[in-house]
């Protein structure tokens, strides 16, 4: 089985998934994708691309890749943002949205919904 790298390369997130019994999708990324997202990330570092993957094996049970890049599209940070905002059978809003919040101080914006609410 492929050695798990380190956060912000291959990171195994469990968030109180319950048994997924009809696949298991965990073993089919163990020994199928990861070792295609090694060389994936590999290559994507060696050339400086962000990317942002997620792949879910079984009931908010995930796999997450994210490589920032500076330079990189603001989604990049909103898709890590909601991914950390994951809870069983849903998203914390109110937790991502806190962080929406607080990244309209770092940058422009064009929330019709946050220039209502002064911001």
């Amino acid at each position: 089985m492929p050695q798990k790298l380190p956060l912000n390369n291959l990171v195994k997130v469990s968030n109180m998934g319950t048994q997924f019994e009809t696949m298991d999708l965990e073993k089919v990324y163990d020994e199928e994708i990861a070792p295609l997202m090694e060389k994936i990330i590999a290559i994507c570092k060696e050339h400086k691309l962000p990317v942002f993957a997620t792949f879910e094996f079984a009931p908010s049970e995930f796999c997450s890749t994210l490589i920032p890049a500076p330079w990189a599209h603001p989604v990049f940070k909103h898709l890590n943002a909601i991914r950390q905002s994951v809870e069983l059978n849903g998203v914390n809003l109110d937790k991502y949205m806190m962080w929406v919040m607080k990244e309209v101080g770092v940058g422009e914006h064009s929330s019709i919904i946050l220039k209502q609410l002064g911001m």
